[in-house]
């Protein structure tokens, strides 16, 4: 019997290079360790501040190159660019959790800088 090789969906986003957000259960338990904050938890996602978005986003790139680090995803963004990343990294969360409405990431402050469009 042959095995089914399944890999989560990702979202492509134009930074330095093209890259891609993939939430799995990796992303997902890094985020946990690195923010100490529970990922199945909603209210997580209150008041979240630039530190923690920054390891956020790390954790969903990290996957394609285990040399990026969250100094070097920080340099990648900027005020410009942050709402494109932001629209880019809900669209993974809710291809992720199969929900259209299922979006931690823009509640709050994130909710305006997503209105704003993206870069060329």
């Amino acid at each position: 019997m042959q095995k089914t090789q399944i890999l989560e969906p990702t979202v492509a986003l134009k930074l330095d290079r093209v890259r891609h957000f993939r939430i799995d259960f990796n992303a997902l338990a890094l985020m946990e360790e690195r923010t100490g904050k529970n990922i199945l938890d909603p209210r997580s996602f209150e008041n979240v501040d630039m530190r923690t978005m920054r390891t956020i986003i790390h954790c969903a790139l990290v996957h394609e190159d285990d040399t990026l680090t969250e100094q070097r995803v920080g340099s990648l963004i900027s005020p410009t660019n942050l709402p494109y990343v932001m629209a880019r990294l809900s669209e993974v969360w809710r291809i992720a959790n199969g929900e259209p409405d299922a979006d931690p990431f823009t509640q709050g402050m994130m909710a305006d800088l997503l209105t704003i469009q993206q870069p060329d």
